[in-house]
């Protein structure tokens, strides 16, 4: 009677954290999609950027993913924490950190803004490449202000609300493009000429940056009652100490972790050799690289979608006796979802290739995709396991792992980028993320022990990588053909799955 109990109390429980991915994963996946439609646009054979526009466009954007772990150091998964351990003070802990973000912010702002023209006398991108700086540096101020409003809804789990405002922000964003991108082009082709004010085929690249721009400014009037209502100045240092104690090697592993997810765009820029491939330039082949990983969108989402809901989730559940055990089906349904995507993205490729990269350019290095599906999934694995030293404030343990990580993801670079280009970055991410979520496993059992069910999950991923192999020796020249046999491999592999946990999947 009482595993009966604990069995139904266990399935509700999930069935929420199910709920509200689902619901952070619309926000992120509509996003994402929309997004992802853009890629025809931006590499369009007439309206679309050539390689090295895009190229430019994919390392500037690696280098903001860097520049948001510092603007942030680690403050959004501080108030998770601190605010769950004093649930009467939760708007006071907001307020504290909030005031911190928002002096560091200007801070470092102003620094961006005042630096451009040294900062792209360095990097050479153009004669419009200042101005780019000043708008990332805009947008990266504007994204951070409203980071922790975010989280704040995340925590009272307004997840329709925090679904609402992502979705609007980037359909204003697609909107923007197309506008600046598409619409500006016919009409200043067709003679009107009204739109010069607005419009200037040189400025090309800049118009993706002023849109994010003008979205970022506008999701703030979505947040002003948390921003303003729920804000007023507070410093205590007291108060302010043992978060940022918390925090800071929060830091050091994201900024680590950052090194591992986008340092291959940087350094295959700087550090592939002239004429490695033939008619092309380090940053045609940036170019070319940053739009073959696109086509790997859709697990970047599940693993986002999943991370939004799942930080609140575990320190909430953190106390409950049974979390070991609920923590370790949460890992186990995960890895399900990610590997079925995995199997499906692989054996589509060609049809969204057709569909979203269709200029030929583009397309040297789609066989990079399968291997950055996986590296990507295994990245979900990790961040599964992260929670044992988060929950147990040993999170300088993240740092050194992350750490280790990005020493790995250097050193790999750097020694084979000369030797194998494109194929150095894919095979570093892999290596990267198995060697870290080996340690995060190995050093987790001694500080927070969880019964992840490890056989299931590398038989899981070892059948869907035999289906992704099975699937390359049914080629046809009939695109339809092709299209039925993948799929059929794919619905095959999702029923052993389903088949095999035939009871638990009632969760779904």
């Amino acid at each position: 009677m009482r595993s009966q109990i604990f069995f139904k109390c266990y399935m509700s429980i999930l069935k929420k954290l199910a709920s509200e991915t689902a619901l952070y994963g619309i926000s992120s996946i509509v996003g994402r999609v929309l997004t992802y439609l853009l890629v025809p646009l931006h590499t369009h054979i007439i309206y679309g950027f050539k390689p090295s526009e895009f190229g430019i466009l994919t390392v500037l954007y690696a280098y903001v993913a860097f520049l948001n772990i510092i603007y942030t150091y680690g403050m959004e998964t501080s108030f998770f924490r601190f605010a769950n351990l004093d649930k009467t003070n939760q708007d006071k802990i907001y307020q504290q950190i909030q005031t911190q973000i928002i002096i560091t912010t200007s801070f470092f702002t102003l620094i961006f803004l005042f630096s451009a023209d040294f900062l792209n006398s360095y990097f050479k991108y153009g004669i419009n490449g200042s101005l780019y700086i000043r708008f990332l540096a805009l947008i990266l101020f504007f994204d951070t202000i409203v980071a922790l409003p975010f989280a704040y809804l995340r925590l009272q789990q307004k997840a329709k609300r925090f679904a609402f405002i992502k979705i609007v922000n980037i359909f204003l964003t697609v909107f923007l493009n197309l506008f600046f991108l598409l619409i500006c082009p016919i009409l200043k082709k067709n003679g009107f000429n009204a739109i010069d004010f607005i419009y200037h085929p040189r400025f090309s690249i800049g118009y993706v940056f002023l849109a994010n721009l003008i979205s970022s400014f506008v999701t703030i009037f979505f947040l002003l009652d948390i921003l303003i209502k729920k804000y007023k100045i507070s410093w205590q240092w007291q108060t302010l100490q043992p978060i940022l104690n918390y925090g800071y090697p929060l830091l050091f592993m994201g900024l680590a972790g950052t090194v591992n997810s986008m340092l291959d765009k940087i350094l295959l820029e700087r550090w592939l050799p002239d004429n490695f491939y033939e008619n092309q330039t380090q940053l045609d082949a940036v170019g070319i690289y940053g739009a073959a990983i696109k086509m790997g969108v859709l697990m970047t989402l599940a693993v986002q979608a999943f991370k939004y809901a799942a930080e609140p989730f575990f320190f909430g559940q953190s106390q409950d006796k049974n979390a070991p055990q609920l923590f370790a089906k949460v890992m186990l349904y995960f890895v399900m979802v990610c590997a079925v995507m995995w199997v499906g993205v692989c054996v589509n490729l060609p049809l969204i290739t057709y569909l979203f990269l269709s200029n030929p350019k583009y397309h040297q290095a789609l066989s990079l995709v399968p291997m950055m599906l996986l590296s990507n999934l295994i990245l979900g694995i990790y961040f599964n396991l992260t929670i044992w030293f988060k929950l147990t404030d040993k999170t300088y343990y993240g740092t050194y792992i992350a750490t280790f990580g990005a020493f790995c993801t250097l050193l790999s670079n750097l020694l084979l980028i000369p030797l194998i280009g494109y194929w150095a970055c894919v095979f570093t991410t892999f290596l990267t993320y198995l060697l870290m979520t080996m340690l995060c496993e190995y050093y987790g059992k001694r500080f927070f022990p969880v019964p992840y069910n490890w056989n299931k999950i590398i038989l899981y991923l070892i059948v869907g990588g035999f289906f992704i192999f099975i699937n390359q020796f049914f080629s046809f020249q009939n695109v339809y053909l092709n299209f039925v046999v993948g799929n059929m491999i794919w619905i095959t592999y999702t029923i052993i799955l389903l088949t095999n946990e035939k009871v638990k999947m009632k969760l779904f």
